[in-house]
């Protein structure tokens, strides 16, 4: 019996500890503390013989239908 409850704290205590290094961002979501990534300070500009036009507004709209349900999503 002692080790059930050894193994049970073992992984309680991880699953506590492991979302120590994220925060809850105003939105909903969940950022790390500290990203290894950096955002790129200068501005877009197309070459010419890019394929993708930056000044059109490219819609993705998808349908999932899980049993009788159907949910939409829109990404711009």
């Amino acid at each position: 019996m002692g080790w059930k409850k050894l193994v049970g704290f073992i992984s309680l205590s991880f699953i506590l500890f492991s979302c120590k290094n994220y925060y809850h961002s105003i939105n909903g979501g969940y950022r790390p503390k500290k990203p290894k990534f950096d955002l790129v300070n200068k501005i877009y500009q197309s070459n010419g013989k890019n394929l993708i036009d930056t000044k059109s507004i490219y819609v993705s709209i998808d349908t999932l239908t899980y049993g009788n349900a159907e949910y939409k999503s829109v990404f711009f």
